[in-house]
Order: C-alpha cells, then sequence, then structure tokens
C-alpha cells in the first residue's frame, strides 16, 4: 500500500526532469504554458457567454425601451411632448387660418363684383349712357363686407 510518504513529490519528480531531461522538460513547460493559454482562453468565452445569457434572460424579464436605452426614451418623450404642443398650435391656427381663407375668398369676390361694376361704369361713360345702374351696383359692391 502506498502512503503519501511513499510517493514522490511533486516538486522532486520536476526537479528531476529539469536536471535529468531538460529537452523534455522544456517540451512540458512549452506545452504547460499553451494549456494555460488555451484554459484561460475558455475562461473568458465562458465569461463572455455568461454575459450573453444574462444579457438575454434579463431581456426576456423587462425590454423596455426605458430599462434598456433610457437616453432614447428619453429622446422620445420629449419629442412626443413636443409633437402634441405641435399639433395643439396647429389645431388653434387652422380654425384662424380657415377663418382668414374664407375672409380672402370674400374679399375677391367683392373686389370682383367692383371690377365688374368699374367696367360698367366706364362703358356706360364711353356710350353717353346713364351710369345710375353702374353706380347703385359699384356701391353695393363697395359695401358689401365679408
Amino acid at each position: 500500500m502506498n502512503t503519501q510518504s511513499d510517493t514522490p513529490r511533486t516538486d522532486a519528480v520536476i526537479f528531476d526532469i529539469e536536471e535529468n531531461h531538460p529537452d523534455e522538460f522544456q517540451r512540458m513547460a512549452k506545452f504547460a504554458q499553451q494549456l494555460e493559454r488555451e484554459l484561460n482562453a475558455i475562461q473568458m468565452e465562458r465569461k463572455v457567454c455568461q454575459r450573453l445569457a444574462d444579457i438575454g434572460m434579463k431581456w426576456e424579464k423587462d425590454s423596455s425601451i426605458e430599462n434598456w436605452f433610457p437616453f432614447e426614451a428619453e429622446r422620445i418623450e420629449r419629442l412626443e411632448r413636443e409633437l402634441n404642443a405641435a399639433k395643439q398650435i396647429s389645431e388653434k391656427y387652422e380654425d384662424r387660418y380657415f377663418q382668414a381663407q374664407q375672409l380672402l375668398n370674400a374679399a375677391n369676390e367683392r373686389i370682383k363684383r367692383m371690377e365688374e361694376a368699374a367696367n360698367k361704369m366706364q362703358a356706360a361713360i364711353a356710350n353717353g349712357e346713364g351710369m345710375d345702374e353702374a353706380c347703385r351696383e359699384w356701391i353695393k359692391a363697395k359695401e358689401t363686407t365679408p
């Protein structure tokens, strides 16, 4: 039966290989370094995979824009407020625009009637006719307000 005292210590074995088989020791040392680098790479990959898994679980739990993109959420809220304010202003001025358009249409109609009356008056003057009817039309067109 082997006991711990019967088993050579790892340090003694390494020292023996280093002293008696230097080429083999160098090859084993390089192999150990390569294994250590690969182990480190695997551990890094494991950490990355774990982080990605954590992100996925957090996303499943809560995928709200406020949680994941808080600055974008604030920006969207600000833009929505600005849009609502613009809509209110637009609605306010839409009525005024409609009223102004009606006034403009009425004014254009009045100008048209006044021009027609002025043309009749000029024709009456040129023909030596009475201008009573043309004057009444002019006055009526001039006094009509929208």
